[in-house]
């Protein structure tokens, strides 16, 4: 087996299965902490934020990470916008789901 085959089975199989099981214990938490409206609306505001970085960052040039802190500084203004008060703890692996779901 080549790195090439180890590297597919990973990115086609292993990473989905714990993405889905991290979102399934960062739903459990935030439903604990939260209404589920506001959760769903915070999930729409980083999907919002994720994509309209990824899309301006084909443009500019951004590396990875200038995108992720682009991400990050967009999302807390759209969540100041709706003021919303969301521990990073809870807001952090919400933006990073969302990256994680870019094709």
């Amino acid at each position: 087996m080549m790195w090439s085959d180890v590297l597919a089975i990973i990115t086609g199989a292993v990473l989905p299965i714990l993405f889905t099981i991290a979102l399934y214990y960062l739903a459990k938490l935030v439903k604990s902490k939260m209404k589920a409206e506001d959760l769903a609306l915070i999930v729409s505001l980083a999907d919002i934020a994720v994509n309209a970085v990824e899309k301006i960052a084909e443009s500019k040039g951004w590396t990875g990470a200038e995108k992720y802190v682009h991400a990050i500084e967009y999302f807390k203004r759209l969540l100041e916008e709706k003021n919303l008060d969301v521990p990073e703890s809870i807001w952090r692996p919400i933006i990073e789901a969302s990256v994680n779901q870019l094709p």
